[in-house]
């Protein structure tokens, strides 16, 4: 049997919607745009929101294997009314949408990129690991 080498049928469906390019969602009454400041492991997030609080996020069953979220991500959340430290993810924002909603002025300008968040994460001092000679341990 020879090789699949264009891929199999999801392939081929896949191909028009990656270059498809999507309305612009706006946050309504009780949603709230947000930021990626921690993952927490069975489909939680922890996101700083735009009315400056900060929220434990579920990811929704839609978003799940489909699309990836990380540190440093812009989200459109829907707070719930009988928790409000507690939201659900509706959808993750792209790079460009994320550019357009600042200049339309939806999202605060205090919204930091992908890079610089998960740099500031990642300090090396903050490791908890520290280092000796073997020398010092054979002085000993």
């Amino acid at each position: 049997m020879p090789k699949n080498k264009q891929g199999g049928k999801k392939f081929k469906k896949q191909v028009g919607e990656k270059d498809a390019e999507r309305e612009l969602v706006f946050a309504d009454v009780d949603q709230a745009y947000g930021i990626v400041t921690k993952l927490l492991g069975n489909c939680r997030i922890d996101c700083d929101c735009s009315d400056n609080k900060k929220r434990q996020v579920h990811i929704r069953g839609k978003m799940r294997k489909k699309e990836w979220l990380n540190i440093g991500d812009v989200i459109l959340m829907s707070i719930r009314e009988f928790e409000d430290n507690k939201a659900d993810s509706l959808m993750k924002y792209k790079p460009h949408e994320v550019k357009r909603l600042k200049q339309m002025g939806e999202i605060p300008d205090s919204f930091k990129q992908n890079e610089t968040l998960v740099n500031e994460t990642l300090d090396e001092d903050d490791l908890g690991f520290e280092f000796t000679n073997d020398k010092d341990i054979d002085d000993l």
